[in-house]
């Protein structure tokens, strides 16, 4: 939990703003059905806050695709699969759902953008990572193709003309345009979305800086139970385009992520840009959320904070103490998580921070990075970053 706590902490270290009370959002019951698993001991830890370490971390960004991923059928396969590339030596990964899908990479063959085919072999180095090892005679390994320069770029075919296997068998066809210049990106608005909330995604295709226009995409929504739905986009800017959805209902991921899958294809002039990529976020149900939080002596050692549950569960509170440095700015000083089991209702947790004697920080003391995690969803479902003086109780 350290590690993840870093990665977000050096916002805090230049920031002076002051929140004027914490958020009250309503707690919503769910049917945990793994929460009786969950541990009743109380645990409680401090540990000093390295204000050095935090100022290197910066936010992660959705980093562009050069790929393209997609899952045909061996029928598609047999009649011909294109690839288009824009740079040489890409790499194109295919492989055959099936037992004995081997004899069906064994009779590949590749157009080349001048028209001629050949064997893999002939205009690329072939790879088929895992054979020789125990049962890779029974299941299908992939054909891995490092394409030659002689073979150029463009619009590559891939063929076989085994007939086999049945024709309905998934196909998963890779190709990694390493060398290109043309990427596709997508984000979304957020990294945690409760579930009500609208889902917000972004989506452009860049040549080196300049955006390139979409002709055609589709935009998918893939739960962690595998259902899926259609987003529906627009263009905001040039090049820039957006698709809003509200999330689906409420449910108990455990853990796992949903997925935004993006397919888009660019048609310039004679050429083709086909590019896919996907972006994961979590989401959680607010089963829980902070009510207040003020400091119960005259030092800011001692906190107190009121949560309420709406399910029963272990839930975790993690908080930041701040203080001021000589220039003015916040400091984060000391970081405290406690855990524990609670019943649904209102309940006071104490935390107690570990100042230490050498820090450069001190009053006026500041709270931060509310943060409650339910267990029984293994997500945070209450989060507030802005930073509240530690002077009287604040809800």
């Amino acid at each position: 939990m350290k590690t993840l706590l870093m990665a977000s902490l050096s916002v805090y270290a230049i920031s002076n703003a002051f929140a004027a009370g914490l958020p009250q959002p309503p707690v919503i019951a769910y049917d945990c059905d793994s929460c009786e698993k969950l541990s009743r001991v109380p645990l409680s830890y401090s540990w000093a806050a390295d204000t050095q370490s935090l100022a290197l971390k910066k936010a992660l960004k959705p980093r562009p695709s050069k790929s393209l991923q997609r899952v045909m059928t061996l029928a598609e396969l047999r009649r011909g699969i294109n690839v288009h590339t824009h740079a040489d030596g890409a790499i194109v990964r295919v492989s055959v759902q099936k037992s004995r899908g081997n004899a069906a990479l064994a009779s590949l063959r590749i157009l080349t953008p001048d028209g001629v085919e050949h064997a893999p072999s002939e205009v690329a180095e072939v790879h088929t990572p895992g054979a020789g090892l125990a049962g890779a005679d029974e299941h299908a390994l992939p054909t891995v193709m490092v394409l030659n320069k002689n073979a150029g770029h463009g619009k590559f075919v891939l063929k076989s003309t085994d007939t086999a296997i049945d024709e309905t068998t998934p196909v998963f066809v890779h190709v990694y345009d390493r060398y290109s210049d043309i990427s596709l990106e997508v984000s979304t608005e957020k990294e945690h979305y409760y579930f009500g909330e609208e889902l917000v995604v972004k989506v452009r295709m860049d040549e080196e800086d300049d955006a390139l226009p979409i002709d055609y995409m589709t935009l998918t929504l893939r739960s962690p139970e595998g259902e899926t739905w259609p987003l529906s986009f627009y263009e905001v800017d040039e090049g820039l385009y957006e698709a809003r959805m509200p999330l689906p209902e409420a449910r108990n991921s455990h853990g796992e992520n949903w997925y935004v899958e993006v397919f888009a294809e660019s048609w310039l002039e004679e050429d083709t840009i086909s590019l896919s990529t996907h972006i994961a976020f979590s989401c959680s149900i607010q089963s829980g959320a902070v009510r207040s939080i003020r400091q119960t002596g005259s030092t800011p050692e001692f906190l107190e904070s009121e949560v309420e549950v709406a399910t029963a569960s272990r839930y975790g509170l993690q908080a930041v103490l701040y203080g001021t440095g000589a220039d003015g700015r916040k400091l984060p000083v000391s970081i405290h998580q406690t855990a524990q089991w609670l019943e649904p209702g209102k309940h006071t947790l104490k935390l107690q921070m570990n100042i230490p004697a050498d820090s450069n920080a001190g009053a006026p003391w500041s709270v931060g990075y509310l943060q409650l995690t339910d267990y029984g969803q293994y997500k945070p479902v209450y989060r507030f970053d802005e930073l509240l003086p530690l002077t009287e109780e604040h809800a």
